[in-house]
Formats: structure tokens, C-alpha cells, sequence
């Protein structure tokens, strides 16, 4: 098996998905982020047509609170900056060194991550 890097993109503010810290979507007045409270959220990415899987993680290195309209359904979204990369893999006989087959997939990793409230 031989991958081969194609390309690599920087997207900033990509939305990833909903924080696992809420689970409905609620009429709150605001949320209570604890500096130890790890979020997580899932999610795909569309790059160079090709769908990445995304999933990322935020711990916040102290508590903070998000305010939110408590007229209104809410709940926490996650946001990333990402590094995205393309490859292509191709699978070789050894003994003969045909391609047997070719196919692309990619990578996605965090570089940053924002909490912010979204509303319904």
C-alpha cells in the first residue's frame, strides 16, 4: 500500500456539530462551561471531493459562562479550524508491481476550536 499526499487546505470556523455537554435543545438563559468538562462533537467535512470525517474536542482552561436568549430554543455548537489533507492510495502486487486498485481518502485535524450558542 503507497499513500500519496494530493493536498492540504487550512479551513478556519468550520462548523463541526452540536457539543456534547448539551444534548436537546433547551430554553436557557445562559451555559456554565467547566474549565474541566471536555466537549466533543462529530461530523464531516467536504474537500476536494472527498467527505472527511471530523471529530474534535474542547477543554476550555477556565470555566466561563455563554449567555443565551431564554425566549428562544438553544444549545452549544462547535466550531473548528482545520488542516485537511488529501491522499491518494494505491495498492501494489509485490511480486509484479501492478496497481491492483487506486482510491482517495482524507485527514482532517483540529488547530482550534470555539463554543458558541446556536439557536433552533
Amino acid at each position: 500500500m503507497e499513500n500519496t499526499l494530493i493536498s492540504t487546505a487550512y479551513p478556519n470556523n468550520v462548523f463541526i456539530g452540536y457539543s456534547s455537554m448539551i444534548g436537546t435543545w433547551q430554553k436557557a438563559s445562559s451555559y456554565t462551561v467547566s474549565a474541566s468538562y471536555t466537549q466533543t462533537a462529530s461530523g464531516s467535512y467536504n474537500y476536494d471531493g472527498i467527505t472527511i470525517g471530523v471529530s474534535v474536542s474542547n477543554t476550555s482552561g477556565a470555566s466561563y459562562i455563554l449567555p443565551a436568549d431564554s425566549s428562544r430554543y438553544s444549545r452549544l455548537g462547535i466550531w473548528a479550524d482545520l488542516t485537511v489533507r488529501k491522499y491518494k492510495a494505491t495498492q501494489i502486487d509485490n511480486n509484479t508491481g501492478q496497481v491492483l486498485s487506486t482510491w482517495y481518502f482524507g485527514t482532517a485535524q483540529q488547530r482550534n476550536t470555539y463554543v458558541n450558542v446556536i439557536y433552533q
